[in-house]
């Protein structure tokens, strides 16, 4: 039953890109009397395929303060997945602001050893991998080799923590506040070490103190927590 005296707690509705982690509009806002019945459409948006939601998308505004999440796909996208793969090529190889993305920077010579985060394989089936932030590669068959090892890990693995840190760039954080930012009741690993070990792993929303930002030889970023953790800077947010 309405009650028209009083209102409800409102409601926020997220458009979410799920894969790449942005807002694809700005959230909308939701209000009602107590009682009232409301109903969230799914929108459509160039280049995106509609996935899930999180939540009901009927109901009623009453006490509880809701967030509901649509989560959308590029459309191009077939799968998008966590990698733990080395490549190697051997040939120049060329790399892209994004999966079908334009491509940036000079060609990297042939012989480079690159470590992949992430696979895309896009619905003409093409497989890319990311590599480093902001930068991916398309697989090729006939001159890149998966391996599921740094087949030099013997030669150039530090044996203590600073001699990694001898190869890393290092910017001080003065213990700036941050949080995970992935996916709502996801989570993400955090490791004892920058490609170290996975201690545990902590859900998106969750707040961190941020001692240092390190960066290695293939412009990956990486957060040390002032629990002296480690995690990927692609799932952390500086808050402002």
């Amino acid at each position: 039953m309405t009650d028209k005296l009083r209102t409800g707690n409102p409601i926020w509705v997220y458009y979410r890109n799920q894969d790449e982690a942005y807002n694809i509009q700005p959230p909308k806002l939701l209000q009602g009397y107590y009682g009232e019945s409301y109903h969230i459409e799914i929108p459509r948006f160039p280049r995106h395929q509609f996935m899930s939601a999180s939540d009901n998308l009927e109901g009623q505004f009453d006490d509880q303060a809701r967030q509901i999440y649509l989560y959308y796909r590029n459309a191009n996208w077939q799968s998008n997945e966590a990698a733990t793969n080395y490549l190697i090529a051997s040939k120049p190889i060329q790399l892209y602001d994004r999966p079908q993305g334009l491509p940036i920077d000079n060609q990297l010579p042939d012989d480079i050893i690159f470590e992949c985060f992430r696979k895309v394989i896009t619905t003409d089936r093409h497989h890319w991998y990311q590599v480093t932030a902001e930068r991916w590669l398309e697989f090729d068959p006939e001159s890149m080799q998966l391996l599921d090892d740094n087949p030099y890990t013997d030669h150039v693995e530090p044996t203590t923590e600073t001699d990694f840190d001898d190869q890393m760039q290092i910017l001080s954080l003065n213990q700036a506040s941050a949080h995970i930012d992935f996916i709502p009741d996801h989570q993400v690993p955090c490791y004892d070490y920058v490609y170290g070990k996975e201690l545990y792993q902590l859900t998106h929303g969750t707040e961190i103190t941020l001692l240092r930002q390190l960066t290695d030889t293939n412009g990956v970023n990486w957060y040390e927590t002032s629990k002296h953790e480690y995690i990927n800077a692609l799932y952390v947010t500086i808050n402002s």
